[in-house]
C-alpha cells in the first residue's frame, strides 16, 4: 500500500471552486508540508506546456491580489490593455495574457530595471534577519488554507512576477526590484521563483544550486544589511537544509515570524 502523503490539490476549473482568474490551474488545499506542495507542483508541471511556468500564491492571498492591482497601476504595468466586452472564459484568458505580456515587457525593459547594486541596504536592524531565520527554518508559516497555482507563458522563473507583480507601499521592493532579485537568485545561485504572497517570495533550490550557501548568504545580506547579526548563521543553516528559500519583499514581512 502506498502510504505517501496525498498530494492536496484540485485541478481547475472545478464546480464549487474558484481561482484568481482564467490562468488559475489548481488549488492546493490545507498543505501540511513543503514536500507535499512541491510534489503537487511537480505533478501539475507534468501537464503544463513546455513554454509555460507555474506560480504559487503564498501568504494572505486577498491582500496579495489587492496590492498587486495597485502595484500594476502605480508602476504602469498594465499599459493600455482594454477589458473585453465579452466576458467568456476565452476572452478573459486572452485579456489576462495580454496584461501579463505587458507587465513582462515592462519588467524586462532595461531603462526601467533596478540594478542589483542599487538594492544594497545599509541597516543594523537585526529584527529583519531574525525574521528571515524564522521563516526559513519554518517556511510552513507561509501556508494558508488554500493556495492558488497560476500558469503563465514566460521565459524565466523571475518573469513569473509578471503574473502577480507586487510591491506597492513605501518600504516595499518595487516589482522591478523583486524581478532583479528573482533573476539574481536563479542565475547566480540556482534558486527558481515558485511563489509570491502579500509580503514574501519563495524560491525552490534547483540542481544548479551550490551545496555551500556562502555566496547566497552574502547576496541576501546585500538586500537586508545587519551583516553582524548572529542570526545570519541561523539563516545559513536553514537554507542549507531546506529546498525552499524565503525572502520578504514587503516592509511588514517580519510580522509573519511573530
Amino acid at each position: 500500500m502506498d502510504r505517501r502523503e496525498p498530494t492536496p490539490y484540485i485541478s481547475l476549473p472545478a464546480e464549487g471552486h474558484r481561482g484568481v482568474d482564467e490562468h488559475s490551474v489548481a488549488l492546493i488545499i490545507e498543505p501540511t508540508s513543503w514536500s507535499a506542495v512541491l510534489d503537487a507542483l511537480a505533478e501539475l508541471e507534468a501537464s503544463t506546456a513546455s513554454d509555460e511556468r507555474l506560480l504559487l500564491t503564498l501568504d494572505n492571498l486577498p491582500q496579495c491580489l489587492y496590492t498587486s492591482g495597485h502595484a500594476r497601476n502605480r508602476h504602469d504595468l498594465d499599459g493600455d490593455v482594454e477589458y473585453p466586452d465579452d466576458d467568456s472564459p476565452a476572452a478573459l484568458y486572452s485579456y489576462e495574457t495580454a496584461v501579463i505580456r505587458t507587465a513582462l515587457d515592462a519588467l524586462n525593459d532595461p531603462e526601467r530595471a533596478e540594478p542589483w547594486e542599487s538594492l544594497a541596504v545599509d541597516s543594523i536592524d537585526s529584527a529583519v534577519v531574525d525574521a528571515l531565520a524564522v521563516l526559513n527554518r519554518q517556511p510552513e508559516r507561509l501556508f494558508e488554507t488554500t493556495h492558488v497555482v497560476q500558469r503563465a507563458q514566460v521565459p524565466t522563473p523571475a518573469d513569473l512576477l509578471a503574473s502577480i507583480p507586487n510591491g506597492y507601499f513605501e518600504g516595499d521592493w518595487s516589482p522591478f526590484a523583486s524581478h532583479t532579485v528573482a533573476r539574481r537568485m536563479h542565475d547566480e545561485h540556482g534558486y527558481a521563483l515558485i511563489g509570491v504572497g502579500a509580503s514574501t517570495l519563495a524560491f525552490q533550490r534547483t540542481a544548479a544550486a551550490s551545496p555551500d550557501p556562502s555566496a547566497l548568504i552574502a547576496d541576501v545580506q546585500h538586500l537586508y544589511g545587519a551583516a553582524d547579526s548572529p542570526a545570519w548563521d541561523e539563516v545559513r543553516d536553514a537554507v542549507t537544509d531546506s529546498p525552499i528559500l524565503v525572502l520578504g519583499y514587503a516592509e511588514d514581512f517580519v510580522e509573519l515570524a511573530d
